[in-house]
């Protein structure tokens, strides 16, 4: 049995390309925001959802609770889902973070590098994964909204895709939804049709095969998992992935 993971970023907020938020507190959606859950609510409402979990954070909760009430669902808090722990440089400002070469190092080997106070990508890759492993033990077969941060949901993604946390380069909008369903076996295909194009490391390119199941195109990778994609307008364009 696979269980399959609505997973959704937050809502827009009043911060968001200014602040380096991180975990600090009061940080919530604004207007657009709201909109964006509520209509993201309205997007989830036939997929017979069994749970819905959040991020402590306020913005991630607020983001959920639309979804959770359209489903008849309470959220629930899942630690697994937090932002990655920033430590110190939680709350500052991204043009006071840029000339810091320690932040400059940092961004150049995020896997091994802590932040003062903080925790490593793969740490935070780390905890969300056996987070997901755990609900999915306990759901078996059954649909889940996760609602987390952006580069949360990233290493997830690159985690099914079979590549490292420092992988290709991908994005994750504010209130964006995409649906991965963990799958046993060897892959049919080594990596996603729509969601990837080159590696950033090199010039390597992922080749592409579409699968087709009663749950639209799915993406098979070299860790024996999945990925579907939401559908609509995006293609392939052989440009670092978006996701």
């Amino acid at each position: 049995m696979t269980t399959t993971f609505f997973l959704v970023r937050h809502a827009a907020h009043g911060r968001l390309g200014r602040i380096l938020c991180g975990r600090m507190p009061g940080v919530t959606p604004g207007r657009e925001g709201k909109a964006r859950g509520e209509a993201l609510a309205a997007r989830l409402a036939g997929e017979g959802l069994a749970a819905v979990y959040a991020s402590p954070l306020e913005r991630a909760q607020e983001t959920a609770a639309p979804i959770a009430a359209r489903a008849g669902l309470a959220v629930g808090t899942l630690p697994a889902l937090n932002e990655i722990g920033f430590g110190a440089r939680a709350g500052q400002s991204f043009d006071a973070l840029h000339g810091d070469p320690a932040r400059a190092g940092w961004n150049q080997a995020r896997h091994v590098t802590r932040p003062p106070g903080g925790e490593t990508v793969l740490e935070a890759q780390g905890r969300v994964m056996r987070g997901l492993e755990d609900l999915g033990a306990r759901y078996g077969e059954a649909r889940l909204a996760l609602v987390s941060h952006a580069d949360v949901i990233k290493l997830v993604i690159a985690h099914a895709l079979g590549l490292g946390a420092d992988g290709p380069k991908l994005h994750s909008s504010s209130g964006a939804m995409r649906a991965i369903r963990p799958t046993g076996g060897r892959p049919t295909a080594p990596a996603p049709r729509r969601c990837c194009g080159p590696a950033a490391s090199g010039s390597r390119r992922i080749r592409r095969r579409r699968s087709i199941s009663a749950a639209g195109p799915r993406c098979r990778s070299t860790a024996g998992r999945s990925i579907r994609r939401s559908q609509g307008p995006d293609r392939y364009t052989g440009q670092p992935c978006r996701l």
